[in-house]
This record gives structure tokens, sequence and C-alpha cells, in this order.
């Protein structure tokens, strides 16, 4: 029976380590509405992994590597259990399914390497106290057990250090444990440490003391730098980048490698020390207590040279990652160290094997550390559920006001109560992702930002919104103002740009929360554009010699050829060569003075210099104007885009169509007409 009981209280800890984390998802507010930074740039970077396509990276300052391939992986697994049509529409359609999979996925991974700590302890003998003891250490605490509602690579950091902890114990206290194993399999785990964040270098010291043979060593050493360079395969093209971010972290004394060219901000460092020993005290007091624990057991150290190494080792990398957190500092960057702290501690306690008064009282401090830590917890995220009721209040007025209008995003990491603005910070650190333009508009067609007050309106970051056509869509603009944001500046850009329109604006803020400071200000066209026509051709729908508008009531006539290789939009393209030049033409509807016209279409990208283009004719087949925009919006199709202020209406017919005088073949695609109107009456 207690040898029942030994085996089975091992899994309740991971078992609540699972539920409290899924408690703190479900209490904690959607991730774009709380914390998009850097949730949902590892998404995007994570969904490029999920397709193989390492190459649209674009986060790699970390490195980071590991994390977004395991992201891949898990956003591969939450679409197989509850994906939903393709997998890049999903994760655009869907972020926050993807985004609580992979937490998810990543809180069981987290749970099952505690109960298999806690297994291989038992199996090696160790006390069931020392057992739990370690299996604890994620709740020692608060912010390891606050750890779940976030997706970060310090998670997966954080998880290494608990594996390399595992892997440290086997060695010291299984028999035939083999050190060329554990140099191998430790070596393997810094590798992955490193290449997660670069942060965990100094925990690469803990194996190297412990081994204790050269040629072991050697062999640890060999198996760091393979498994970096392994790692470091799919961002290999980034590596000059990856460099001169490691020599700006090291060179300059701000975060990120920013700040001034200084090795080391005296001031800075003293402050950043006092910060951190005041955040993590108690870690701290157990650091001085394990070095009073070595001079006290220092005779007894002589007996267990690999515990002795452990301690000095551990005690070492503590030193060092304090001076480098001191450096550069942030709360959450110490927690691997912590888990080392605690697994020290319980290391230095192991060597009062004769002395059992004092190890319980050792052992029962750190239980009411862990107590403390867990009630501090749950103290702090008491009032969740109220503290979060005024950000769900403005994100459900926001759904119903904002429905038929436009938001314009403010691209900053600062999070907000709708998606669209996460979605525009997560893919602005995707490399290439205006190859993504065409999934995404075809989806979320409004998600448009704001560039600063000398900077254009873009769709997502990817291609230059036409601003007159928005200003005069007769749609109202809407802007979100909370702290940190540019609310105002960009309020002003609103009304000076609009009156390079001819528009003007009635303002009004429709919501506020004076508590949370979160505003939510309108900007009303006070002149009355509307959209009078909106006509596109995806080319899918044909009938004899025409061309069916997605909503079957326009046409283009003319003969066609129709191909199904790479379209941009749909299932075909137009193809094009020296057989047939011309696309099938499209009769304008009547126009009128004042009318504003754009025309959108996409073709191939290609170095032939003879593309051809878009062209606005008259009923006499002369040129009027030709496409001048262009754009890339995928690694095979360019945009183009054509506006006109028709300032003398005819009676004669307009025709647009595209021309290709070249020979080596050209697609056409995603033809769009838009017909913006001003109300004179």
């Amino acid at each position: 029976m207690r040898e029942f009981f030994k085996r089975h209280l091992t899994k309740w800890i991971p078992l609540f380590y699972f539920l409290s984390g899924l408690a703190f998802l479900r209490l904690h507010r959607p991730f774009f509405m709380s914390r998009i930074d850097p949730e949902y740039l590892h998404l995007f970077n994570g969904m490029n992994c999920a397709i193989l396509n390492f190459n649209r990276i674009g986060h790699y300052d970390q490195p980071g590597t590991p994390f977004q391939i395991l992201t891949g992986i898990f956003i591969r697994i939450t679409e197989l259990l509850v994906g939903e049509g393709g997998l890049i529409e999903d994760v655009i359609r869907n972020p926050e399914k993807y985004l609580m999979g992979c937490c998810v996925l990543l809180l069981a991974l987290f749970s099952y390497v505690i109960f298999r700590l806690g297994k291989s302890l038992l199996d090696d003998g160790r006390p069931v106290s020392e057992t739990l003891g370690l299996q604890m250490a994620i709740f020692a605490f608060p912010i390891l057990h606050e750890l779940p509602f976030r997706y970060t690579t310090d998670r997966m950091l954080t998880l290494v250090m608990l594996l390399l902890i595992m892997v440290i114990w086997r060695f010291i206290y299984r028999p035939g444990y083999h050190e060329s194993k554990f140099a191998l399999v430790s070596g393997m785990l810094v590798g992955l440490g490193i290449m997660v964040k670069f942060t965990f270098l100094p925990f690469a010291i803990l194996p190297f003391l412990l081994i204790a043979v050269w040629k072991e060593r050697l062999k640890y050493v060999l198996a760091v730098t393979g498994t970096v360079g392994l790692l470091l395969i799919p961002i290999h093209k980034r590596l000059p980048k990856i460099w001169a971010f490691i020599r700006d972290l090291l060179t300059h004394d701000g975060l990120y490698g920013e700040g001034d060219a200084t090795l080391l901000n005296t001031h800075q460092f003293m402050g950043n020390m006092k910060t951190l020993m005041s955040e993590h005290l108690t870690a701290m007091l157990l650091v001085l207590l394990v070095l009073g624990l070595v001079v006290i057991v220092g005779d007894r150290l002589q007996t267990h040279p690999l515990r002795k190494r452990f301690i000095l080792a551990s005690l070492l990398t503590t030193l060092i990652t304090i001076l480098i957190l001191a450096k550069h500092y942030k709360t959450y960057y110490a927690m691997p160290l912590l888990l080392l702290i605690a697994s020290g501690y319980w290391t230095s306690i192991s060597q009062f094997r004769d002395r059992n008064l004092v190890r319980k009282m050792l052992g029962a401090l750190y239980f009411v550390i862990v107590a403390h830590s867990m009630g501090v917890t749950i103290y702090a995220n008491r009032d969740l559920a109220k503290t979060n009721a005024p950000y769900y209040r403005m994100y459900d007025f926001m759904q119903e006001k904002t429905r038929d209008g436009i938001i314009l995003v403010e691209p900053t990491w600062l999070s907000a109560p709708y998606p669209g603005n996460a979605i525009v910070f997560g893919m602005s650190y995707v490399h290439h992702h205006n190859q993504y333009y065409n999934i995404l508009h075809s989806i979320r067609p409004n998600l448009i930002n704001w560039e600063g007050p000398d900077g254009p309106l873009m769709y997502c970051r990817m291609v230059e919104v036409d601003r007159e056509a928005l200003f005069r869509s007769g749609k109202n603009i809407y802007v979100v103002s909370t702290p940190g944001r540019q609310a105002p500046t960009l309020g002003a850009y609103i009304i000076d740009r609009g009156r390079e329109a001819e528009v003007s604006f009635e303002v009004d803020t429709v919501y506020q929360d004076i508590e949370i400071e979160h505003y939510l200000i309108q900007y009303q066209p006070i002149e009355s554009w509307k959209q009078v026509y909106d006509i596109h051709f995806d080319f899918e729908s044909t009938s004899d010699s025409t061309v069916l508008s997605m909503d079957g009531s326009w046409q283009m006539t003319g003969p066609m050829h129709r191909i199904r290789k790479t379209p941009a939009d749909g299932l075909y393209s137009l193809y094009l060569n020296d057989d047939l030049r011309s696309s099938p033409s499209f009769s304008l509807p009547p126009l009128k003075d004042g009318d504003y016209l754009v025309i959108e279409g996409q073709r191939w990208r290609s170095h032939n210099k003879k593309k051809g283009s878009f062209y606005l004719f008259n009923n006499e087949n002369e040129i009027i104007q030709e496409a001048q925009f262009v754009d890339r919006v995928s690694k095979k199709w360019e945009l183009m885009r054509m506006t006109r202020l028709i300032e003398e209406a005819t009676d004669k017919e307009l025709f647009i169509r595209y021309d290709f005088p070249g020979t080596l073949g050209m697609g056409v695609d995603a033809l769009s007409i838009k017909v913006f109107r001003k109300d004179t009456q």
C-alpha cells in the first residue's frame, strides 16, 4: 500500500499543474486583448514552420528556432484535432483557437516532463519528500506558477531547464549512468536551450563542470555545437543579422541591442541588480542559504564529488546569470535560474543524511515557500473576472459598432480589444509576409494600418492602400485610444489627409471607460460619399466567351484561355501569350462627373520587361490610362492599381482589359473595379 501511494503521489503534482494552467488560460482575457507580444509573432512564424517554409521565419533575435518548430508541430496537431479548411486560412481566421491549442499542448508537455522527473527520482531510490520537492519547484515562485497563460520562448527555456535538471539528477544518483551518455544528452539539451534563447548560455557550465574527464567534456562541447549548428539551418540566411543582434546586445546598454553604445552602464546595472534582488528576494535568500550549507557540510561534500561539483557549478552559474541579467533585465528572464536555485537547494539538503532534524527543517522551509508562492499567485488572480469585465464590454461594443466601418490599426506591441491589431503586429515579424496577402485579404479585408504622420496607410503593413478611396468610401473610421497609443496624432492624420481627399469628418467619442482609460473615437464623414460599384472578377465562372463577376451581375467578353497554375484567387487565372495577347474586356458602368474610379488587378511576377498592363480604353480603342502602381503580393503575383477622378463624363463607353506584348506568357487574375460617388443633391 505504501509503495502504491509513493508511486501515484508523483502524478498529482503534474495533474494539478495541468489543471491550474487550464484555469489560468480560462481566467485571462484572450491573447489579442491582453498579450500579443510575443504570442502572435510566434503563432505566425510557427505557421511558417507548419508548412515547412522556414525562409519565412522573420523573428530570429533569440533566435528561437526550436520554439518556432515546436509551435509548427503544435499547430499541425491543433489542425488535426479542431481544424476547419486549409491550414493557413484557418490560422488567419481563428488565431485564438491555434494559440490556445499551442498553449494547452505545451502545458501538457510540461506536465508530462514533471511526471517523468518524479518517476525517475523514485526509480533511483530518492526519498518521496525530495521527489515532491523537485516536482514542486515549478510552484516555488509565482512567476513560474503563472507561466502557463503565456506563450513565449521563456516557457520552452524553462522546460529545457527542467529536462536538464532531470538528466543531471540521473547522472548524480543513478548507478551506471555513463558519463559519455550524460555528455551527449546534456550537450543536446544545452544546445537546444541556447537556440531557444541566447541567455541560456551560462547554464552550459553545469554539465561541463559535472563531467570529470576531458575527453567526455570534448564530447559535450561537440554535442552542444552540433545541436546549435543543426538548429541554425532553418535560419542560416539570417546569420549576419543574428550576429549583429548579439553584438549590439553586448555593446549597448538597452534592451534588444538598443540604447547607448557602452559595454556597461554602471547606473543601470546597479538599478537592475536592485530590482532583481527585490523581485526575487526569496530565491536570493535560498542562494545565500545554499552558500551557508556548503560551508557547514563542506567535509561531507568531499565524500560525494558529483553533488559537490553540482552545488558549486550551480552557485557559479547563478552568479554569472545574475551578472548578465543585471545588464539587460526583465523579470521573466530569471525563470530558468529559479528552477536551478530550487534544485541546488534540494541537493544541499541531501547532504544532511545523518542530521534528520536539520534536513526536515530545511525541507519544511522549502514547502512553506512553495505554499506562500501558490497563495500569492491565487491572491493576485482572485479578481480577474472583475478586472477583465471592462475589456470584454468594450470588445462587445466594438464588435457591433464597427461592423460596417473601418478600424485604423496603429501597429504596436500593445494589446487592443479587437483581433486586427494583434494580427497586424504578428504579421510584421513574418519574413516575406506579403506572401500571405491574397489569403489574408480574402478573409480579413479591413486590416488597414497607419504608418505614422508622414507614412501611408497600408494593408497589414504589406501593400499601400489608396487613401482617397478609403476616405471616399463613406464608411465611418474608428480609432482605439489606450495608454501608450498615439490616438490624437492618428486623429489629426485622418482630418488632414481627409481634407486632401475633399472629405471632412465629425469626431465623436462613442465609447469610453475612464477607469481603464480605453476610448473608441469615431470619425464620421460629413460629405455624402459612397461606394456605388464594387465589381470583382476571379475568372472562375465562364460561359462561352464571357467571364462572369463573382456575384454574377457583370461580365467580361472576348476570347480567353484559363489555366490552373498557381492562381491568385480561386482555382483559375487567365493566361496570355503570343497567340492570345489580350484579356476579355469589361465595359464600365455609366460614370458621372466627380466619380472616383479605382481599378486593381494582379499579374505574374517575372523578369520579362514586356509584362503588359491593365489599360483603360475608350470605345475607339484609344488608351486613356495605364495602371501605374505595382507592388508584390505573393511569390508569384504582383498587384497593379489605377486610380482616376472623372472630371468630364462623356457618353462614350470606357473599357478595361489587360494587353500583353511579350512572348513568354503572362497570368492575370483578381480584377476589381470600384467607383465612389459624392451625392451632390
